[in-house]
């Protein structure tokens, strides 16, 4: 499902036009990227976490050339699942 889907869905659901639901979506969205993007976590009981993780500094080496090459620090946006999406997706 990508999110055009997503939107009709759930404006079907809730009986909403589609422009208000994809502004509805993309506020939800934006809302935990910026949250995230700043240092801090979201937390959605029994469906799950987003945070970031920093990656450390290291070298790595190109496979076709044999060449190391630095690889900076970086952070990564991660997404813990909780027990009850878990549980949902293993049919429980």
């Amino acid at each position: 499902m990508n999110q055009t889907q997503l939107v009709a869905e759930l404006a079907a659901r809730h009986n909403l036009p589609k422009p208000a639901m994809q502004a509805i979506v993309s506020d939800l969205f934006d809302t935990i990227q910026n949250t995230v993007a700043a240092g801090g976590e979201v937390s959605i009981q029994n469906w799950g976490k987003f945070t970031a993780t920093t990656h450390k500094a290291g070298t790595a080496r190109n496979p076709r050339t044999g060449v190391e090459v630095q690889v900076p620090q970086r952070r990564r946006p991660t997404l813990r699942p909780g027990k009850g999406f878990v549980a949902a997706v293993n049919g429980q």
